[in-house]
């Protein structure tokens, strides 16, 4: 027998009913794991359901091959699990803004705001190892494989969870982070709203010719925003995530070109800027929408991630969002432990979602605009965004402004 599967056996879980300093997270992507970690940090006793298997051969399903953007305050956050998330992570450290055949054109560096990096590029199927790693060595987390919520029971003291029709388990507060089709609001009968953008991302990692030396760009271009970010070389050869937001049509024959068709296609609207674009990787396209949830807490339920909302990469701030989001939490539920109340206090996880309402209200609100004012071609819109770009390009206070909310160091 194993350590871990000594450990499962010898935990502070006992029984049914889990202690008061307990809660249950459904879902165990970077999200999930990610709270758990902030929580157990905090003192507190964590049964992690994670609906899938292990495999030992492949990593683990919740983590693809996609990249993501770090904001700066996220990073830290990351390092504060004492987690290596310099091996898997590229700095940002300048920013370029432009718009295809236009003069708007802004450009952001780390030594402007005195810092090492604007952001940070994670490559998730690393990340999510080091996650998983961390899980396995805290002994405040219990982490249940192949265990999928069947049934959930409220009542006015505690919430009760089935998995897989057989185990009941009772805590204070159930957080749901189980992604943007989440079988927890699914269970609660909670409505939610999704806004399709007629658009679909088009993901894959580049080999480019010229080193990207912290670069990111992100450009706009007839087809849609289009973004490159720098990733860590691998084998001697230069790498960049890209994602491109394009039309349904555009994206299903882009994703099946070849790879001599569409790295001409990504040449001809990104430019020359990494010379050369050598090598595509495997191309994965999936629909892009808002989807926000009506109720992100429900009575000792919540929400956080893709479960709550799910919003459009153009800016790469819902991941930073549901980081906040974890964050934050964790403190609420830190305090009330070392202050003997109740985790799950509705009425203290409706103040907590108060807190977070202002920070979640902009991100969307502005995600949203910019995927109208960015992916449109009508004329007077073309116009303003580029004197927008212009102007923060050459108005200090705007683009200092622009950086903070990039780095998520204004967000509260």
């Amino acid at each position: 027998m194993t350590d871990r599967q000594s450990r499962e056996h010898d935990t502070p879980f006992k029984g049914t009913e889990l202690t008061d300093n307990a809660i249950i997270v459904v879902g165990a992507g970077v999200v999930g794991c990610t709270l758990a970690l902030q929580c157990a940090a905090q003192g507190l006793d964590v049964l992690l359901l994670d609906a899938t298997a292990p495999n030992i051969q492949q990593k683990h399903v919740g983590f693809d091959s996609r990249s993501i953007a770090l904001s700066f305050d996220t990073y830290q956050s990351l390092r504060h699990l004492d987690l290596p998330v310099e091996q898997c992570t590229s700095a940002i450290t300048h920013i370029q803004v432009s718009d295809q055949g236009h003069l708007g054109k802004t450009n952001l560096s780390a030594d402007t705001y005195n810092v090492s990096a604007l952001g940070y590029v994670a490559e998730l199927a690393i990340l999510g190892e080091q996650l998983h790693d961390a899980i396995q060595a805290e002994p405040k987390i219990q982490w249940r494989r192949e265990a999928t919520v069947t049934h959930l029971e409220q009542t006015r003291e505690q919430i009760t969870v089935t998995v897989n029709d057989k185990e009941r388990w009772a805590a204070r507060l159930v957080v749901a982070a189980d992604g943007g089709q989440s079988s927890i609001r699914e269970m609660l009968a909670l409505p939610s709203h999704e806004k399709s953008y007629q658009q679909v991302a088009l993901i894959a990692n580049i080999g480019i010719e010229k080193p990207h030396q912290g670069h990111a760009y992100e450009r706009f271009t007839s087809t849609g925003p289009l973004a490159m970010l720098p990733l860590q070389t691998l084998d001697g050869q230069h790498r960049c995530s890209l994602v491109w937001c394009l039309e349904q049509c555009d994206s299903e024959r882009l994703k099946i070109a070849s790879p001599a068709d569409f790295l001409m296609a990504l040449q001809r609207e990104f430019g020359t800027k990494l010379g050369t674009l050598q090598k595509v990787g495997e191309r994965v396209t999936y629909p892009l929408s808002l989807i926000t949830n009506d109720f992100p807490q429900q009575h000792r339920v919540l929400f956080v991630g893709n479960a709550s909302q799910s919003i459009h990469p153009i800016a790469g701030q819902g991941f930073n969002l549901a980081m906040r989001d974890c964050h934050r939490l964790s403190e609420h539920l830190g305090v009330a432990r070392r202050e003997h109340k109740d985790l799950g206090d509705p009425q203290g996880l409706i103040n907590f979602q108060r807190e977070r309402q202002a920070d979640r209200r902009q991100v969307i609100t502005t995600t949203d605009n910019l995927v109208t004012l960015f992916s449109n071609q009508y004329l007077p819109l073309v116009i303003a965004r580029n004197l927008g770009l212009m102007a923060m390009q050459h108005f200090s206070p705007v683009k200092h402004w622009f950086g903070q909310q990039m780095m998520g160091l204004k967000q509260q």
